[in-house]
């Protein structure tokens, strides 16, 4: 980004990093694209809200923006961070698809059992298979917290559509 474009920017918005509003000229900015994110247009270029909001507060820019809590519209400080791809893989939010409210659990339809893998460096580790739910929801909680995933990670997501 060329510093010319980065002073309009701090010229023309305002991020009000406790409720996580961006205005810009005293409006507030950003309306929802497809993805969930808030997005704007200046000088005819495209640009997410959170990362304008990462970089009016710490004067750089991001380089992926972790929405800590899943809500992709809360751009309060708090809940965005600077992270890598690797670590923002580490906090994702429950999948829809997943029927059984636990990340990492799965049902196996021909053994009979729950079985439990997490990705580890990119690749699937499987971490063992379980007649109870409990066992294997236990299992994949330690290995989360050993590999260094994310507290929140497949967490449901209160504010998905």
């Amino acid at each position: 980004m060329n510093k010319e474009i980065e002073n309009k920017i701090r010229d023309r918005f305002y991020y009000s990093s406790e409720d996580g509003l961006l205005y810009r000229d005293g409006i507030l900015v950003g309306t929802k694209c497809y993805r969930g994110y808030l997005k704007l247009t200046f000088l005819k270029k495209e640009y997410l809200v959170h990362r304008l909001c990462w970089f009016l507060y710490h004067g750089v820019w991001p380089n992926v923006i972790d929405h800590i809590n899943h809500d992709k519209t809360d751009n309060r400080i708090s809940n965005i961070r600077n992270v890598t791809h690797r670590a923002n893989n580490m906090n994702q939010s429950l999948r829809k698809s997943n029927e059984l409210g636990l990340s990492g659990v799965y049902w196996c339809n021909t053994k009979k059992n729950f079985r439990a893998q997490i990705r580890v460096d990119g690749k699937k580790t499987n971490l063992g298979s379980f007649g109870v739910l409990l066992d294997a929801a236990a299992v994949i909680i330690k290995a989360r917290s050993k590999y260094g995933y994310h507290e929140n990670h497949g967490a449901a997501n209160a504010f998905s559509n």
